[in-house]
C-alpha cells in the first residue's frame, strides 16, 4: 500500500470514528435531555389513550419523564394480561410480557403514596400502579418512566391533582435498565479506536509481507 493509499484509508477510519463519536454523543445527550423536572404538566403521556383521570394527574418524587393511563379498574393482578396495559409497556420502552420482576406490592396507603420495591432501582425504571378514584376520576392503573440514576430505592406520590388523596393501593414494578454512563461512552470510544489502529496495522503488515 503505497503513501497515498494509506493516507486515505487512515482518513476514512477517522472520519468514521468521528461519526461515531457524535452520534454516542448525541445518544448520550438525549438520555440526559429526559431527564424532565418532575411535575404533572412537564410529564410526557404515551401510549393508549386514558379512560379515567390521567397519569400526568400525578407528581412524584422522582423525576418522571412519561407516563400511560389511567385505565379502568385493577390490571396489576398476578401479572398484566390486559391488551391496553401491555401496549402502554411497550409506549414506555418496557417489554411487553407483563411479567413482575418482583413481588406486586399490595395495601399501599392512600395517604402517604410511599412505594418500596425493597429493590435498590438504578438507571431506566418502570412500573405500574393502580390508585383509587380520590376526587379526580374513577379507581384506574397508571404506569410511569423514570430515570432512577445512580439509585432509588423509594418512591413517593407527593401530589394528585384536585385532591387530598393520592389513592394509591398497589404498585408493580417492571422493568430497570441501566443507562450508559459519560464514562461509559468515553470508554466505549476508547475500545473502538483501538480496534480500528490495531485493524490498521495488522492490514499494514500483511502489505509488507506481500510485498517483500
Amino acid at each position: 500500500m503505497g503513501y497515498s493509499e494509506m493516507g486515505i484509508a487512515m482518513g476514512k477510519l477517522f472520519n468514521a470514528r468521528s461519526a461515531l463519536r457524535r452520534a454516542l454523543i448525541a445518544g448520550s445527550a438525549a438520555f440526559a435531555g429526559l431527564a424532565i423536572p418532575s411535575t404533572a404538566q412537564a410529564t410526557v403521556q404515551v401510549g393508549p389513550a386514558d379512560t379515567v383521570s390521567p397519569c400526568t394527574n400525578f407528581t412524584f418524587s422522582v423525576a418522571i419523564i412519561a407516563c400511560a393511563g389511567g385505565y379502568s379498574d385493577n390490571l396489576l393482578q398476578s401479572s398484566l394480561t390486559d391488551p391496553t396495559g401491555i401496549a402502554a409497556l411497550v409506549a414506555l420502552g418496557a417489554p411487553g410480557t407483563g411479567i413482575f420482576l418482583g413481588p406486586k406490592l399490595q395495601g399501599l396507603n392512600s395517604e402517604t403514596g410511599v412505594i418500596n420495591f425493597s429493590t435498590f432501582l438504578t438507571g431506566m425504571t418502570v412500573f405500574g400502579m393502580h390508585a383509587g378514584g380520590a376526587g379526580d376520576g374513577d379507581q384506574g392503573t397508571f404506569f410511569f418512566r423514570f430515570d432512577a440514576g445512580a439509585g432509588v430505592d423509594v418512591i413517593t406520590v407527593t401530589d394528585r391533582l384536585n385532591s387530598n388523596s393520592t389513592g394509591l393501593s398497589n404498585a408493580a414494578l417492571f422493568q430497570t435498565a441501566a443507562v450508559p454512563e459519560p464514562g461509559t461512552w468515553a470508554m466505549m470510544l476508547l475500545g473502538f479506536g483501538a480496534m480500528g489502529v490495531t485493524m490498521r496495522r495488522r492490514r499494514r503488515t500483511q502489505d509488507l509481507l506481500q510485498v517483500a
